[in-house]
């Protein structure tokens, strides 16, 4: 007997039969970055409010409001089959608070779409007009797995392309398939049934398409490179591709390539790391996604949803390690061996996590002291002033990041977490549980026990810089500040641009602790929730 895919109850969208669709699965010409990216749903064009009930029997699993994805939320289905199907709703306007957690029938009213900028980005996310973000997600909840709806989920509704109006598909109601047809009729479309998980860096890489093997130049000819090349690629974050280190030990080179590379990639501001992601092992070079800009990336492009089903056992403590009070960042320039130090910047001292925690230094010397084309000889004195302009302002930058991306550590969690099997989950991506809060992923390990007409894997993620993803984005509190784990240092208002060799030491010197948010997350509010306590692991 086959076992058949579900498909959604016609007209759980607003009563309609026909759904225009304005963006389908596949690569796509993104229409804000104009980049191609990979689109993991469908977009449906309805207006702002239109009612949305589950198009399926199942458990509204989280609620959601964070990064590109705005308000969201999921509903976990079980198929004929045992296999888990995970329908996910994007750029709500609202979510019925009553059913959140809750197993619901198919027609149970879920909340309304939105979509439109007047929504705000908590809601609306990246979205500019009103639609729904519908994505299908089969086997697990992430990326990897999700698969096409058009064909299948979908079949009992007439689908028109949004512009043109023109027919995409109009299957019979009550139609069904099967596991077998959704992968043949994928192949026909030359799609794929699962979307390989291999596009984990941020939005801003510099590789975007499926890649293609490695080729190598020999005497005019192009030929294919030979054996393990054909499958090691290379990312390169934007942010970090254009920079330049001063170290002279880079010179003579001793020992493994690997120390090489990292000696290249000097933490903590650039990163460098492998994985094998499909059939290819990359190589990742990036800045770690530590900060405001590089956590809402990663919330987007690279985070798994772990489901309070998928978890065997947690050990998660609220963290006590490198939290500092001292920071002083030394940027060095080394040549030919001789260093010496490049500016010399200010040191920020915060007597509010002094008082708790004492004195506890965090001294960094980069070697990063400047980007391309910044040096120290030109032929003329304007250039000459604006590479110096240039050198200080990536000084400030990446002080300014050194600070961000560690003074939320206090009042973070860490720890590691037992999953049912899952291979799908990569060191140095993001997950994130039910009640909301995101870990990074430090290491991953999988273990496995064989009995009697059974194996059973686990996975042991190692955690750290657990933070509840609504004061990521930030919020207000019942206080009305303003509250996120990236404001608790308060840098003032100013523009790089602004920046000069007169005035950086004055701007660097204004930087202090937002004691109102200080206190917020002192006091652990963070985990309360309309006057309750919130789940933690």
């Amino acid at each position: 007997m086959a076992n058949y895919l579900s498909t959604f109850q016609q007209g759980f969208l607003g009563g309609k039969t026909t759904l225009p669709i304005s963006s389908k699965f596949g690569m796509r010409m993104h229409p804000i970055y104009n980049q191609w990216r990979f689109h993991y749903g469908i977009d449906i064009a309805v207006a702002q409010g239109t009612q949305l009930r589950a198009p399926l029997r199942g458990r509204v699993t989280n609620r959601v409001q964070r990064g590109k994805a705005g308000l969201y939320i999921t509903l976990a289905h079980r198929n004929d089959d045992g296999s888990m199907l995970y329908v996910l709703f994007m750029h709500m306007h609202s979510v019925v608070d009553s059913v959140m957690g809750q197993e619901v029938e198919p027609g149970t009213l879920l909340g309304t779409t939105g979509g439109n900028v007047a929504d705000g980005p908590d809601k609306a996310g990246n979205s500019r007009g009103a639609h729904l973000h519908l994505e299908v997600r089969r086997g697990a909840n992430d990326s990897a797995h999700a698969v096409d709806p058009e064909y299948f989920f979908l079949a009992n509704h007439k689908l028109t392309e949004f512009r043109s109006g023109k027919l995409i598909s109009n299957a019979q109601s009550g139609t069904r398939f099967t596991d077998d047809e959704l992968v043949t009729v994928a192949v026909k479309k030359g799609t794929q049934k699962c979307v390989p998980a291999w596009d984990i860096t941020v939005e801003s890489a510099t590789e975007f398409e499926q890649p293609k093997p490695n080729k190598i130049e020999y005497a005019g000819q192009t030929k294919i490179a030979p054996g393990i090349w054909q499958i090691v690629k290379l990312l390169l974050d934007s942010s970090v591709e254009d920079r330049q280190v001063a170290d002279s030990s880079i010179c003579v080179q001793m020992g493994s390539l690997l120390n090489f590379f990292q000696k290249v990639c000097q933490e903590p501001l650039v990163e460098f790391m492998g994985d094998t992601f499909g059939n290819n092992y990359y190589y990742i070079v990036r800045k770690p996604p530590f900060d405001k800009e590089g956590y809402l990336r990663m919330m987007e492009m690279a985070c798994t949803d772990i489901s309070d089903e998928e978890i065997i056992s947690t050990n998660i403590q609220w963290n006590n390690a490198n939290i500092y009070s001292w920071y002083r960042f030394v940027p060095y320039a080394d040549c030919l061996g001789i260093s010496e130090a490049e500016y010399f910047c200010p040191a920020i001292f915060l007597p509010e996590f002094a008082a708790i925690w004492g004195s506890r230094p965090l001294c960094v010397q980069s070697n990063y002291f400047n980007f391309i084309d910044s040096g120290y000889y030109n032929s003329s004195e304007q250039a000459n002033k604006e590479n110096s302009m240039r050198i200080i302002r990536n000084m400030v930058k990446d002080f300014r990041y050194i600070i961000e991306s560690n003074a939320y550590n206090a009042f973070s969690r860490s720890g590691s977490v037992t999953l049912r099997g899952n291979r799908k989950i990569k060191r140095g991506t993001l997950v994130m549980f039910s009640n909301g809060e995101c870990f990074h992923v430090d290491g991953v390990s999988q273990n496995y026990s064989v009995s009697t007409g059974s194996v059973e894997r686990t996975t042991t993620l190692q955690l750290s810089k657990g933070l509840f993803s609504e004061f990521i984005q930030g919020k207000e509190n019942q206080n009305g500040d303003f509250c996120s784990y990236f404001n608790i240092v308060d840098f003032g208002e100013y523009k790089d641009e602004e920046i000069t060799q007169d005035n950086f030491r004055k701007i660097i010197s204004k930087w202090k602790i937002n004691r109102n948010v200080f206190q917020y997350f002192l006091a652990r509010q963070q985990i309360y929730k309309n006057d309750k306590q919130i789940t933690v692991q």
